[in-house]
């Protein structure tokens, strides 16, 4: 980030950092309920929201490991600036990743939930993310229940996920 920004002060002051995390630590971080080697390997593949995976340090200096945009946070530059660089994405890596981010974001739009509580006349609670069994050669798809304020659940079907993603990221040493 500090190649990138050096010292100019037309940048905002502020940027957006994600937690690397290791696949253990994921594991934990899921309630044992949703927890399934698939929907791992689908976070490895790179084709489950919120997540973006980073291979292995070739020095190994980073497990293989994955970036958690379910935890963002807003810092200023300047504490950034004495971060170590211990390895760069690709442009290909960087762009899935800008991607990736834009995706997560862009599915926490709170207007929708707005919109879905003014429609039922209720304020969602809680919500809760089952994927659906689906037979051979059917695209997978997931089950949205959202708890209200009244007690009931209201029960929405996901549309298909996606199955092809752009190509997943590769790891260059700094120059």
């Amino acid at each position: 980030v500090e190649r990138l920004i050096g010292g100019r002060v037309d940048l905002d002051r502020y940027a957006v950092v994600a937690p690397v995390l290791s696949y253990e630590d994921l594991r934990r971080q899921w309630p044992e309920e949703l927890y399934t080697e698939l929907r791992l390997g689908d976070v490895r593949r790179g084709t489950r929201m919120d997540y973006f995976p980073l291979p292995a340090h070739p020095e190994g200096r980073l497990p293989e490991s994955v970036v958690s945009f379910v935890r963002l946070a807003t810092v200023e530059r300047r504490l950034l600036q004495d971060a170590t660089r211990i390895a760069a994405l690709s442009e290909e890596a960087r762009s899935v990743l800008r991607y990736k981010l834009a995706s997560s974001l862009a599915m926490r739009d709170a207007s929708v939930l707005s919109e879905i509580e003014n429609a039922v006349g209720h304020r969602i609670m809680r919500t809760a993310v089952t994927p659906i069994p689906q037979k051979k050669g059917e695209k997978k798809s997931v089950s949205i229940a959202l708890f209200l304020d009244n007690g009931e659940v209201l029960h929405l079907q996901g549309a298909p996920v996606r199955e092809s993603v752009p190509a997943g990221p590769s790891r260059q040493l700094p120059a």
